[in-house]
């Protein structure tokens, strides 16, 4: 039983996950393709200054689920800044995001 719950829930988590698209930016005068390659720059930035966020050794208190909540709440603390500077690097190069 255990096993189908975690199956289930990881298949969930793994398909939501794919679902999600980059966000568009748009900028007068440029092509989406510049927008792009500009977004993907930008990407790329920010995972380089955020490859150390969360490096410490997670809290561990003797339980497995300690442990695997925090690195959890690391991944998405480190995904919501590189989202953060993603946004601002764009933005500093004259693009907007467009929903």
């Amino acid at each position: 039983m255990k096993t189908r719950s975690f199956a289930l829930i990881a298949g969930l988590i793994f398909g939501t996950g794919c679902a999600v698209n980059d966000p568009t930016f748009t900028h007068q005068g440029k092509t989406p393709e510049q927008a792009s390659e500009a977004y993907q720059q930008c990407l790329y930035q920010a995972e380089i200054a955020t490859a150390n966020a969360g490096a410490t050794a997670p809290k561990y208190d003797g339980k497995v689920s300690d442990a695997v909540s925090s690195g959890v709440a690391d991944g998405i603390a480190r995904g919501y800044e590189q989202g953060n500077l993603v946004n601002h690097c764009m933005k500093m190069q004259g693009y907007s995001k467009s929903s």
